[in-house]
């Protein structure tokens, strides 16, 4: 396969999962309690060698690892004694 079609679909992908992760922080961004997800890039490289052609070894973009964000959300006063925040 061409190699710019690889690094193509590989950022391609990548994007993807990116914008699927932001697609359930906006859908889920009312809903109370919820912790927003993160992405962390990276860069696969496929070797050290170099290639027949002289070029150096293949890097594409790729999303390593999803992590949530455990921060506490703000507080939100009701007015209510009998409420409480955990």
């Amino acid at each position: 396969m061409d190699q710019i079609a690889i690094t193509a679909a590989s950022g391609l992908h990548s994007r993807m999962e990116a914008l699927d992760l932001v697609a359930n922080n906006l859908a889920n961004s009312t809903t109370s309690g919820f912790k927003l997800d993160r992405e962390f890039y990276s860069i696969f490289s496929a070797g050290d060698e170099t290639a027949t052609d002289g070029s150096s070894g293949t890097t594409l973009p790729v999303i390593q690892k999803q992590w949530t964000d455990f921060t506490q959300g703000a507080l939100q006063p009701t007015g209510n004694p009998l409420d409480l925040a955990l």
